[in-house]
């Protein structure tokens, strides 16, 4: 077990839930519930969805949101842009003037 998943195993336990009570409680399916736990991160999704998930959780657990996803970032080595970077048009592509509509 990974030390993410101790400190979500254990502030899930300390309050007396279970993984189908977090999953209502967040709407966070049970099988990402359990791969958090166990560190089977491969099983996530990455980037902004899987810090959105842990940042749901750790407040539904009463966790230091941050924290939580400062260590899952260190333990996966996600550290997928939040947002993705807008690609350029490639060459001989049209684009569309947005100037007149403004």
């Amino acid at each position: 077990m990974t030390e993410l998943g101790r400190i979500l195993f254990e502030a899930r336990s300390v309050k007396e839930l279970s993984l189908a009570d977090v999953e209502a409680g967040t709407r966070i399916r049970q099988k990402y519930l359990e791969a958090l736990e166990s560190g089977r991160y491969e099983e996530l999704p990455r980037g902004a969805t899987a810090r959105g998930f842990l940042r749901n959780l750790a407040r539904y657990l009463d966790l230091d949101e941050e924290g939580i996803v400062q260590l899952y970032i260190q333990e996966s080595g996600d550290e997928e842009a939040s947002f993705p970077l807008p690609r350029r048009p490639r060459a001989g592509r049209s684009t569309i003037d947005l100037s007149r509509w403004s």
